[in-house]
């Protein structure tokens, strides 16, 4: 109880929002969320301009970051960013020479710095991201053992299935055992 699921953690968010984007460059949600993750300098009026000025010439804010169509000052991580999705979405399309979903999450993950700036960090919450990371990739070779030609938009849709349904097993839970920490409990009594 009151614990978060695995998918609902930051790190796992962050990494599948760059695959969601490399998939689909016209998903603003997780365009915001990944623009400046790991940072980058780019603030949000940066992120503001480049909506409005997506909205005024009525294209998406992908086209005006990869055209680089900002004017006045703009920070050297927009280019760098675009150069990064540019990257992955080249090797995600080659088509003769497509790599398995599992290697393509390590490229990303590399790629983007992720990784490189949690080892910097060195936390105890930057060591337990890098864990979860690990077990994102776990998952995703266990995803290929079953699917054999998986394919990040297949991994996607089924992963915003599982995370959908309250109950994936359809089980009745109704005699099972609820644990959660004595912190969790304050304030229940």
């Amino acid at each position: 109880v009151g614990g978060l699921k695995f998918y609902d953690r930051k790190e796992i968010k962050d990494i599948l929002a760059y695959l969601k984007f490399i998939v689909n460059t016209n998903d603003t949600v997780s365009l915001h969320r990944i623009i400046n993750v790991p940072a980058r300098g780019i603030g949000q009026a940066t992120i503001n301009r480049i909506s409005e000025l997506a909205s005024s010439m009525n294209i998406s804010q992908w086209t005006v970051i990869r055209d680089n169509l900002l004017t006045g000052r703009v920070p050297k991580g927009i280019e760098d960013f675009a150069n990064i999705i540019q990257k992955l979405k080249n090797q995600a399309m080659d088509v003769p020479h497509r790599i398995k979903l599992s290697d393509f999450m390590k490229t990303i993950i590399d790629i983007t710095g992720y990784r490189e700036s949690l080892i910097e960090e060195n936390t105890l919450e930057s060591r337990a991201r890098l864990d979860n990371i690990q077990e994102l990739l776990n998952s995703i070779y266990d995803y290929e053992e079953h699917n054999p030609e998986a394919t990040a938009e297949a991994f996607l849709q089924d992963i915003s299935l599982y995370t959908s349904e309250e109950n994936p097993s359809g089980e009745d839970k109704s005699d099972c055992i609820t644990l959660m920490t004595v912190h969790n409990a304050k304030g229940l009594e």
